[in-house]
């Protein structure tokens, strides 16, 4: 039979134990905590390198359409991918095949704008493009676009050009 003096003492420790445990318990539940937290910030940012990588996949799939598209023009090999993926963002994307019958390219204006680039690069070899910008619309159907294609020159300036499609 253990005396009273050592069960207090067995309870004392016991209590001691319990503090310790509750303690670590705390800690380590302050820690499960920021983990979590730290998980959903990178399942968030997972998601968003994701997307970003399915939109890059698509341009490319896009820019591979489009070299397809201009390998017949003549002086397409002037146009660099980085190039053609900035025609491709400033140029109107619309499907009108879809409504007019006498329309008979998805991209109205791309074979149009990739000459006007190139005959740009022909005069001028060492200048880059470096963005394409849809500026007006004369609302016909489907409709006749003006872009505007700035140029960057090898002393690093800025030109640009006005375009009018003329496929209308």
């Amino acid at each position: 039979m253990s005396s009273l003096t050592d069960l207090r003492h067995k309870r004392y420790c016991l209590e001691e134990t319990c503090e310790w445990i509750k303690g670590h318990i705390t800690q380590k539940e302050g820690e499960i905590a920021k983990l979590q937290n730290d998980l959903k910030k990178v399942e968030k940012d997972l998601i968003i390198v994701q997307g970003q990588i399915n939109v890059q996949t698509t341009l490319d799939q896009q820019i591979v359409e489009l070299h397809t598209l201009i390998k017949t023009i003549d002086g397409n090999e002037l146009i660099k991918h980085d190039e053609l993926f900035k025609i491709y963002e400033g140029m109107d994307k619309q499907d009108y095949t879809v409504k007019y019958d006498h329309v008979k390219e998805r991209y109205v204006d791309l074979e149009f704008i990739v000459k006007k680039v190139i005959e740009n690069k022909k005069m001028y070899p060492n200048w880059k493009l470096s963005c394409v910008k849809l500026t007006n619309r004369v609302h016909t159907e489907p409709p006749k676009n003006s872009y505007e294609c700035s140029y960057i020159t090898p002393d690093n300036k800025k030109f640009g050009t006005i375009i009018v499609s003329d496929w209308v």
